[in-house]
């Protein structure tokens, strides 16, 4: 048994790929009989479970301020962990920090890199590094690199969501395509906006909220897509709409390695994407196109939306790989197995 914390640098009301990933993990840790800690903004508070112990750190000063400092090492010598791993470049920063002293009290430092960044210094002094794709991976230099991919419990649809969502897929005609994600500039909506084909049968039902979304309703309008886009807001109902689609369709411009991914495909719902980390390791070749290139993503749209029944039968592969390989019990038992591994170096 180990005592673990995971570090994380956001504010509190960040909530992406990196936030959910730290409170997952730490409670798949939990659930196999370690202690787990979380230490990181107050406004995570709410969204931690109860097997997993919250500290609230001030992270919202700067990763060098002295304060700031002073209040992590009171807590961790007072926690006394046997691992810290930072989740994110500014946790990774503030334990790069703290590392020298950690261990040589027998504590193993690790650091897990979820996006592209132009520097990954602050990673260095750690004993070791996770990143979420071998894109990222192929980016970091550090002599203990590991590749775990983000993971998902699969859930089946409720039967009451299910049926409402079914009733409303009742009122659009033709195929149903999902996009997944907050309405923000890296996720490439107004990409997709324009590259939706005029003569497309299928309706295009976009998942999600934020500060682009009177932007994007005029663009669709623009483009006379009235009755062809339904601009959902959040949805906690992202299984049963996956359940129930024809395809997802993801234009960021970047990703780290998304869960919406791994959803879709565990869902049985084919993706067609943009060459993004991770999601170019596990699609096929036909089903990507370059990111930012708005004739590109017509062409794959145009291609694809008449032959779904093609594109569903072309990624089966990827559906029994994201369902037995990309689960959440996984990505847990990999990182713990990189733990023991530091811990015990002579027992591997």
């Amino acid at each position: 048994m180990s005592k673990v914390i995971h570090l994380l640098g956001t504010a509190g009301g960040t909530w992406g790929g990196m936030e959910r990933h730290t409170v997952d993990l730490a409670a798949a840790q939990a659930d196999a009989g370690h202690v787990v800690m979380l230490v990181g903004d107050s406004g995570y508070a709410s969204r931690v479970p109860a097997n997993v112990a919250f500290y609230p750190l001030k992270v919202g000063r700067s990763r060098r301020h002295p304060l700031l400092w002073w209040q992590l090492i009171r807590l961790l010598k007072r926690l006394q962990p046997d691992v810290v791993h930072a989740q994110g470049s500014k946790a990774a920063a503030l334990l790069s920090a703290q590392s020298s002293w950690l261990k040589r009290a027998g504590c193993v430092c690790i650091g897990t890199v979820h996006g592209t960044k132009s520097s990954h210094k602050v990673y260095a002094r750690l004993d070791a590094v996770i990143a979420v794709s071998e894109a990222i991976a192929v980016q970091l230099k550090h002599a203990r690199i590991e590749i775990i991919p983000n993971g998902v419990t699969p859930r089946d649809p409720d039967p009451d969501v299910l049926a409402f969502c079914q009733a409303q897929r009742a009122s659009w005609s033709g195929a149903l395509v999902l996009a997944i994600g907050r309405l923000v500039a890296v996720k490439g909506y107004d990409v997709l906006l324009q590259a939706w084909p005029d003569k497309a049968d299928a309706h295009l039902l976009i998942l999600g909220d934020g500060p682009d979304r009177a932007v994007l309703q005029r663009l669709a309008d623009q483009r006379g897509m009235q009755g062809r886009v339904t601009f959902a807001g959040h949805s906690t109902a992202v299984t049963e709409w996956l359940s129930i689609a024809d395809a997802m369709v993801i234009s960021s411009h970047r990703e780290g390695f998304p869960y919406v991914l791994v959803e879709a495909l565990q869902a049985g719902c084919p993706v067609l994407s943009t060459s993004v980390s991770g999601v170019s390791e596990i699609l096929p070749p036909a089903a990507l196109t370059d990111p930012g290139d708005v004739s590109g993503l017509n062409a794959l749209l145009e291609r694809a939306l008449p032959a779904l029944a093609d594109l569903r039968c072309s990624q089966e592969p990827q559906f029994v790989m994201a369902r037995t390989q990309l689960t959440l019990t996984a990505m847990a038992d990999s990182t713990l197995k990189l733990y023991d591994s530091l811990r015990n170096p002579l027992h591997v």
